[in-house]
């Protein structure tokens, strides 16, 4: 069937019209190609094409500097200039307003402003994921195809971060080689770059059990030289497998990453947006429509790892963030304590109820996790702390690695306590010294009472 692509859907398909009026959405071509195509499946008021042959390139078809395009299912878009893809994109948004949001086309167009984005068309992702598949009996790495069925074995990928250039192929020949000897059980293998704090992480994921550790960090370490090598072990059933514990094999044991004028510490599991520049435009819009002010609450639902919380947080007298958290680690010391509602915390395999007028520390290196009850969700306030005396003055408080959930009913004692001592350190107010002096006030006030 000759076709003539017309526009671009959601996804990785062009959308064509047959001579009888159907919509044909063709996987393989562009808007403007002229192509011909074989019919996968016939639906009462759409078809799905695969293009077997480009008759006429349209003017927007360009060479992408990856040679898996259209086999690889990372890039469905790769062989469209960016130009095109922009207005795509905001073509698709104006139609979905009207078709289905039922706005009318002045309205659409003054919802709709110009795009903004990153200059980057490729090397921009901070992370990449390979699927580990069988060949000749051994094991291979590679990226899920366009066929979900297929894993296509790649040993670079041009969307990655252009500062790492060598990463994958090190990651990938390393784990080819280990495989050769050591049964891995490796079930996704995940890289992370940045090229603003030069970290690179290697994460693997394996069911629970035995793992030649020492082997695993020492030929990683010697191909790819990351800064941390972690191990996510899961479990449970395929499709609802969930982490069980997060295993420092070498380096930090996290992911960092400087965003919006903060840095970020994640560990392997959290969620982080691939691309930091385009994080710091949602960030720009989000803080421009909001325009924060200095006396106010904000309420940051589904927060994830803080993306958006920790740039409101440096604008706004409180933020109230939503979201079970974790697994997660952190490099600095962290007292989250219960004003109303209640929550719980899990560490090291157990699990804390915490209440009002109660606290826990989450200390450094360590992966936690914490969520609010659903029917009587918390709301907290927190502090976070590091330093060279860090861990001295945590000690002298009371807390130690079995003893990290307090108890303070004095809720607005213990809240006008932590305020200040927020307020002191967010703004330095009275100096460095001033700040300490205010932390310390807080954590003679915990140590007092437990």
């Amino acid at each position: 069937m000759k076709l003539t692509i017309e526009s671009m859907t959601y996804g990785a398909d062009g959308l064509a019209h047959a001579d009888n009026g159907k919509a044909v959405f063709v996987q393989g071509a562009v808007a403007g190609d002229t192509v011909e195509a074989e019919i996968v499946q016939d639906g009462k008021s759409f078809m799905r094409a695969r293009t077997t042959e480009i008759l006429e390139p349209g003017p927007d078809r360009i060479q992408p500097p990856c040679p898996f395009v259209g086999v690889c299912g990372g890039c469905s878009w790769g062989n469209l200039s960016r130009t095109a893809q922009l207005a795509a994109k905001e073509q698709n948004l104006r139609s979905t307003l009207e078709r289905i949001g039922k706005f009318a086309p002045e309205q659409v167009n003054d919802l709709v402003q110009p795009i903004r984005h990153t200059k980057d068309d490729w090397g921009y992702r901070n992370k990449i994921e390979l699927e580990p598949t069988l060949v000749n009996g051994r094991v291979r790495l590679g990226m899920h195809g366009v066929d979900p069925s297929k894993i296509v074995t790649v040993d670079s990928c041009p969307l990655f971060d252009k500062r790492f250039p060598k990463a994958l192929k090190s990651v990938v020949g390393a784990l080819n080689y280990l495989s050769g000897s050591h049964d891995l059980g490796l079930e996704r293998v995940g890289i992370r770059a940045s090229r603003r704090t030069k970290a690179l992480e290697v994460a693997l994921w394996t069911p629970t059990g035995s793992f030649p550790r020492s082997q695993v960090s020492r030929v990683l370490a010697d191909a790819a030289r990351p800064t941390s090598v972690v191990r996510v072990m899961s479990k449970g059933e395929k499709k609802a497998r969930r982490v069980s514990k997060v295993e420092v094999l070498a380096g930090e044991g996290s992911w960092t990453e400087n965003i919006a004028d903060g840095q970020m510490r994640l560990s392997a599991p959290s969620f982080f947006q691939v691309n930091t520049k385009g994080a710091e435009i949602l960030i720009e819009l989000v803080m421009e429509a909001l325009d924060p002010q200095e006396d106010e609450l904000a309420m940051d639902l589904y927060c994830g790892a803080g993306t958006f919380t920790l740039p409101l947080a440096r604008r706004c007298d409180f933020v109230a963030a939503v979201e079970a958290y974790g697994p997660a680690v952190r490099g600095y010391y962290l007292i989250h304590y219960v004003l109303s509602g209640c929550g719980e915390y899990l560490a090291h395999g157990e699990r804390h109820e915490v209440l009002a007028g109660q606290g826990v520390l989450i200390l450094p290196g360590e992966i936690t996790t914490y969520r609010a009850d659903e029917k009587e969700p918390w709301h907290y306030v927190w502090i976070g702390y590091t330093g060279k005396d860090a861990a001295e003055l945590t000690l002298k408080a009371g807390f130690s690695g079995d003893r990290l959930v307090f108890n303070l009913p004095e809720i607005e004692e213990t809240c006008a306590l932590l305020r200040r001592a927020q307020e002191e350190m967010r703004t330095l107010r009275l100096g460095e010294l001033g700040a300490l002096g205010a932390l310390l006030r807080l954590m003679a006030h915990i140590g007092q009472h437990n």
